[in-house]
């Protein structure tokens, strides 16, 4: 049966895209394994499971013997969300710096689109989730991309600014300086969308895909 199933899923594939978009989406996949057991292999994904139950005070206080009360004060929590406080109490203010050459007129325009896309992220909240994740798992990767049909300012498009968890960012294992991340040969975030999301961005290509697919169950 499964194998008749697999059978069937490559039919619909194969009918829908092309040879070349399979074989892309194919070198995607192998691309996102081969980050994936690099993070596993160092044992990323347990120490970021840690971190998460250490902010929590979950697991982490139990009495080691009979005579050992636990500790009962989360000080991981307190010291993280203290850090969190003072970093991003200040209101977000942008600046643009004007360069030897720069037409007359210009930084004014920049200035308004600046405050535009700071305020269409909601930047106050972003830093806020930024910090978090830096105090508590080390790094936080920021995604700044432009996105032509951003449903905030259609038809012109957004610049759209997401705050990501470093347990679903897959970099080039290859690359081990964050100095050289640019030179990797992919980077890509993991998220889960539903099969109406799929069908909204994806049109009748969307039925190739096969729901609650992990390339690493696999």
């Amino acid at each position: 049966m499964e194998d008749i199933q697999k059978e069937m899923r490559k039919g619909v594939k194969e009918s829908l895209m092309s040879e070349e978009a399979i074989k892309r989406t194919q070198k995607y996949i192998e691309k996102y394994i081969s980050s994936w057991r690099s993070k596993d292999k160092r044992g990323l994904f347990d120490k970021w499971v840690k971190c998460d139950e250490y902010w929590e005070g979950d697991e982490v206080n139990k009495p080691e013997d009979d005579i050992d009360p636990g500790r009962n004060t989360n000080l991981v929590n307190s010291n993280i969300e203290g850090q969190v406080d003072n970093l991003v109490e200040q209101e977000v203010e942008c600046e643009v710096s004007e360069t030897p050459g720069t037409p007359k007129g210009m930084i004014d325009k920049a200035k308004l689109l600046v405050d535009l896309i700071e305020e269409s992220n909601n930047m106050e909240m972003k830093l806020d989730r930024i910090e978090r994740r830096r105090t508590k798992y080390g790094s936080c990767p920021i995604m700044v991309i432009f996105n032509p049909d951003s449903k905030i300012y259609k038809p012109h498009g957004m610049v759209e600014i997401k705050a990501l968890h470093p347990a679903y960012t897959f970099f080039d294992p290859n690359i081990v300086e964050f100095e050289e991340l640019q030179e990797g040969q992919f980077c890509g975030y993991a998220t889960m969308k539903s099969i109406y999301w799929a069908k909204e961005t994806f049109d009748d290509i969307a039925d190739a895909i096969e729901p609650g697919y992990d390339p690493i169950e696999t």
